[in-house]
């Protein structure tokens, strides 16, 4: 007789609050080295510098957050499309 591999609530749960402390540990990370970049910077008195870099590459470019909006809207009027 052959056993069948179920998965339980129990399993889920397990596997999901690994997911969420690994996330976690991944996000304290990247505010760590978001943090000590910042010093650096600082540090080295780069700030002005960093400012003129970052408005020169600004200009003329759609940020990511808007790409995302219109990639959503353009994928929830499809979906409205086929219904």
């Amino acid at each position: 007789m052959k056993q069948k591999k179920v998965i339980s609530k129990h399993d889920m749960i397990r596997a999901i609050n690994s997911l969420n402390i690994s996330i976690s540990n991944v996000l304290r990370r990247v505010e760590l080295l978001e943090k000590n970049v910042g010093d650096y910077i600082e540090m080295k008195k780069d700030v002005g510098s960093l400012e003129k870099y970052r408005s020169k590459k600004k200009e003329g470019k759609i940020l990511w957050t808007t790409r995302l909006m219109k990639w959503l809207k353009g994928l929830l009027s499809e979906k409205e499309a086929q219904s």
